[in-house]
């Protein structure tokens, strides 16, 4: 991600926790995350910084996912975001 990203932009890795194995499509999640990376570049011309956060979480009562544990993973910026016509 770092070349993808440039030298004005700072990438951050936080995990915080032990390593914990999860259950992906390993394509599809670099694509995903690929993706999110180079729309934050292109948000963020004149630099900033790219997090990518890890963390463990418990899920019980949701309508979509079975309860247990899961791995959630944000990707923020600190970008202009989209002009309103754009969103």
């Amino acid at each position: 991600l770092s070349r993808t990203l440039g030298p004005g932009i700072e990438l951050r890795i936080d995990t915080q926790e032990e390593h914990v194995p999860v259950l992906s499509d390993a394509t599809q999640l670099e694509m995903a995350v690929l993706n999110l990376a180079i729309n934050a570049r292109d948000a963020m011309p004149d630099g900033g910084v790219l997090t990518l956060r890890k963390r463990k979480r418990v899920v019980r009562d949701d309508p979509d996912l079975a309860d247990g544990d899961y791995v959630e993973l944000s990707v923020t910026d600190t970008g202009q975001g989209m002009p309103p016509e754009v969103v």
